[in-house]
Order: C-alpha cells, then sequence, then structure tokens
C-alpha cells in the first residue's frame, strides 16, 4: 500500500473522530512520534560502539571476554547471596 493512500486512510479515521475525542487523539500521536524520536536516538546511541573491538587481536579479545564472564559471574553470585540471605 502507498504511503499517501495510508495517510488519505488516516485522516479520513482521524475526521470520523467526535470533536469532544480529537484532543485525547493527538496526545495518542503525539506521543507515539515522540517515542519514535527517541527510539531513533537510542538506537544511535548503542551503534556508536558497534565495531569498537574490530581491530582488537584474537588473543586481547579472548582475554577480554574470559574477564567479563569472571566479573559478571562474580557480580551475579554475590547478588543471589545477598537476595537469599534473610536475615
Amino acid at each position: 500500500m502507498k504511503i499517501s493512500s495510508i495517510r488519505e486512510k488516516v485522516v479520513k479515521e482521524v475526521n470520523q473522530i467526535p470533536e469532544e475525542k480529537l484532543a485525547q487523539v493527538l496526545d495518542l500521536i503525539h506521543h507515539f512520534r515522540l517515542g519514535l524520536q527517541l527510539s531513533k536516538k537510542k538506537t544511535a546511541k548503542v551503534t556508536d560502539f558497534a565495531g569498537c573491538w574490530k581491530d582488537m587481536p584474537e588473543d586481547v579479545y579472548q582475554d577480554f571476554i574470559r574477564d567479563i564472564t569472571q566479573r559478571r559471574h562474580t557480580a551475579f553470585s554475590r547478588r543471589k547471596n545477598r537476595e537469599t540471605d534473610i536475615s
């Protein structure tokens, strides 16, 4: 379906909404649009780091992964102990 025909259908639907409900529809559309903008910004921030380790030598990368795995294991095992300790 073409964008222009979708836009026309949206306009037709909005034109059928009772006047007392238009403010709610406007809020919905506005917040939906803002949410899309925020989502794009978050995606851009995350992808800024994409490929940041691509030039890292394999042995250094493997050490890095092992270190992260160990740190996560240590952090989560401490948290698990705190969560199960009722005293």
